[in-house]
Order: structure tokens, then sequence, then C-alpha cells
């Protein structure tokens, strides 16, 4: 048995379910050893094909869905002859046939997802980008739920229903996505990282920074 966790919402393992989690989602697991289930595990990035560079940034919002498919024979199918290439002995040549199955796995999950899915209300829309990492102005929850006419409760709900994260969680997880890029790709030390984010010293936005990702942030700067 495993009971598994999407931030403080437990989430019931059945067979056949699907459980997908984006980088920067907090979630945990908490195994009962003596009855263990069988899962299949598969961790994976998104790549530039020319450069095979990790694309850090292409999810704007971390998210978790865990889904029960209709059609369970056909993703354990799926899922098993995933694992099985990436079991190879010649993983290089297989990469081509990894990469199909995994492309393949993913659009019938997005047709899932787009079936089920529905629209985002346009008050949350229109807050995202106020709680983005800024060094020129940092607004309060308080001030944002007052722009779109809701009190700072209402807020919370709504976000809380819409992304399975409170906003607070939003805001740190765009934090800590900007903070790699900018340790990774910029010439930004880590004291002005922390000030560009927000942070109040360094010290506070390194011991979030290690909490969330298990480094230091400079062990992220060549």
């Amino acid at each position: 048995m495993l009971r598994y966790y999407f931030d403080d919402r437990e989430i019931p393992l059945e067979k056949g379910k699907i459980i997908f989690i984006s980088n920067q989602y907090p979630h945990s697991a908490k195994p009962v050893l003596n009855d263990l289930p069988h899962t299949i595990s598969i961790r994976f990035g998104i790549y530039d094909n020319q450069t095979m560079q990790h694309l850090l940034d292409y999810f704007t919002t971390p998210f978790a869905i865990d889904i029960m498919p209709s059609n369970t024979t056909l993703f354990h199918r799926l899922f098993q002859r995933l694992y099985l290439n990436s079991k190879r002995k010649s993983l290089r040549n297989m990469l081509p046939i990894i990469n199909s199955n995994l492309t393949e796995i993913l659009m019938e999950l997005i047709a899932i997802v787009s079936d089920n899915s529905s629209s985002i209300d346009s008050r949350l829309e229109a807050i995202l980008p106020l709680i983005q990492p800024r060094q020129d102005k940092q607004y309060s929850l308080k001030q944002i739920s007052q722009m779109v006419n809701l009190t700072e409760k209402q807020l919370y709900r709504l976000f809380k229903k819409t992304y399975n994260m409170s906003p607070y969680q939003y805001i740190i997880s765009c934090r800590i996505r900007q903070a790699i890029y900018l340790l990774e790709e910029t010439t930004m030390s880590v004291k002005e990282i922390a000030i560009s984010l927000g942070y109040s010293d360094q010290y506070a936005f390194s011991k979030q920074f290690k909490l969330i990702t298990g480094k230091a942030p400079s062990s992220l700067k060549s």
C-alpha cells in the first residue's frame, strides 16, 4: 500500500490509475512496507532536439493530476512497452523509439484531460501575472484579491480548487523556477538573485531553495 499526497490532499491509489506530477509541484508518498504496490515510475524531461538543452521553463505553472482512464488496458500496454524499451542494453539506439512511446502516452493523456477540463476563471487568469516574481513591485495577496473583487478567503479557495495549490505555494514555485534559471544562465550572485525575487535576505532565499530542491543555490553556479 502507498499513500500519495498532492500538497495536503491524499490521492487514493487504485489499479490502473495514472499520476502525473510536473517539476516543482509539492508532493509526497508514505509507503506501507509490508504491502507495497506494483507501480511503473517514469521520470522524463523536455529537451531541445538540436542542443539537447533541458527546457526548464516549459511549464509556466507547476501542476499535478491523477487520472483513472476508462481504457486501463491501453495504458498498461503503452507504459509496459515504454518500460521494456528503456531497459534494453542499446539504450542510445532506442531513444527515438522511447520518445515515440512517451509521445503516444502523453497524447492519450492530453485527450483525456482536454475532455474533462473546464474553463479557468477569468479572475485567476488576471492575477497570475501579478504574483510572478518581480523586483519593481511585489503585491500582497490582500491587494491582489481587491483587484479582482474577492476576499482573501475567496481567492484562496478559488485558487486552491483550480490549481491544487495555495496562492502562496504558487508564488514560491515561481520564485524557485526563476531562481534556477538565473543561477544557471546569468552571472548574478546568489545575493542579487535573492533580492530580485523579493526575499528579505540571502539566507532566507538559500534556506527555502534548499528545502524545495534539496540543493544549495551556490551548487548551480558554474
